[in-house]
């Protein structure tokens, strides 16, 4: 049954292209006991033989700590009994996706919530990209406007991404979101599980102070 872990969510989105040389498994682990309650796989140069060989091996490290997400495709977070399923903005949804067993998150790059699809079926929106980001270098970041923007157009809960790091968390909770995802700021960090702890202090902070508006 899909189930989305308590918010705030700290989702950490994999590339293991950016991890200092070091395997991308180890980065996932510190991630982990960091505090890190989401792991989205997105590993978009990988065949589906690799990708499958990857997302069962971290499948098997998170274990309940976190909810495994996979990015595009569906027969892998299938087969190595993912949590979800991570879809690019203009996705369709796959014919053969079971929304009641399995979570759907989608990336959202405006505030024209009613444009996306797959509305009805949507567990979670992945916004940005919020801040200049390294990730996307010829990209425009979208700013905090576009998470207050969404703040009275969506029930579903909403993440946002792009360049965020332990220093500018506080104004992404502020406009209404619920969590954010990382990249660089823990899989590049000299001490990734260390840095992860600093980010999710600041986020339960933010959090926090939000709840008691």
């Amino acid at each position: 049954m899909k189930r989305l872990p308590k918010p705030p969510f700290l989702c950490f989105v994999t590339n293991r292209n950016k991890t200092c040389r070091r395997p991308i498994t180890d980065i996932v682990k510190y991630a982990i006991d960091g505090g890190v309650n989401i792991i989205q796989i997105r590993e978009k140069d990988l065949n589906d033989h690799d990708l499958f060989e990857l997302s069962f091996k971290i499948k098997n490290i998170i274990q309940k700590q976190a909810v495994l997400i996979i990015n595009s495709n569906l027969k892998i977070a299938q087969s190595c009994n993912a949590d979800g399923l991570h879809l690019s903005e203009n996705a369709n949804l796959p014919k053969t996706f079971d929304e009641n067993q399995m979570i759907l998150s989608q990336a959202l790059h405006s505030s024209k919530i009613n444009s996306i699809r797959n509305s009805k079926s949507i567990d979670l929106l992945v916004v940005g990209n919020i801040y200049k980001t390294a990730t996307h270098p010829n990209l425009e970041p979208k700013g905090i406007k576009i998470i207050e923007e969404l703040k009275n157009k969506t029930k579903i809960p909403y993440i946002g991404i792009g360049g965020i790091n332990n220093s500018n968390i506080k104004p992404i909770i502020q406009n209404g979101a619920q969590g954010i995802a990382i990249i660089s700021a823990i899989s590049e960090s000299d001490n990734p599980e260390i840095t992860t702890k600093d980010i999710y202090q600041k986020l339960q902070e933010a959090w926090d102070q939000n709840e008691e508006k």
